[in-house]
């Protein structure tokens, strides 16, 4: 992470990948903040998720998530996340399972939150 030139933001590399990333507080819409790519990335394993399940049943593997989040005041990050999965008519039968797997795999890993750990290093 390196700030820009602005003080307005940060931009990261990741996995060889450039992103420019808001302060989550500027009101900047230019670019996502941290929370933003949090979501994002629980969207995204849920949309992957889905698909394998699609593919091992012969469905249409067709398939959109819609991610919306909400904070508390005295919480940083998102606190309350709300994802929407959206399959064909064909896979429709097949919904319950589906909700019942990503509750339970992807839902179940994010019970206890994430450990992360921090470590702070000298100079640049």
């Amino acid at each position: 992470m390196v700030p820009r030139g602005l003080s307005n933001g940060f931009r990261c590399t990741i996995g060889g990948h450039i992103l420019d990333l808001a302060d989550p507080g500027s009101g900047c819409s230019l670019a996502p903040t941290p929370n933003d790519l949090f979501v994002a990335s629980l969207a995204s394993e849920v949309a992957w998720s889905t698909r394998a399940f699609l593919r091992a049943h012969d469905l249409p593997v067709d398939v959109s998530v819609a991610a919306s989040w909400s904070t508390h005041d005295d919480k940083a990050g998102p606190c309350e996340i709300g994802l929407t999965v959206t399959v064909s008519r064909r896979a429709e039968p097949a919904s319950a399972e589906l909700g019942r797997l990503l509750e339970n795999g992807l839902g179940a890993r994010l019970i206890d939150q994430p450990r992360v750990h921090i470590s702070v290093e000298g100079g640049q």
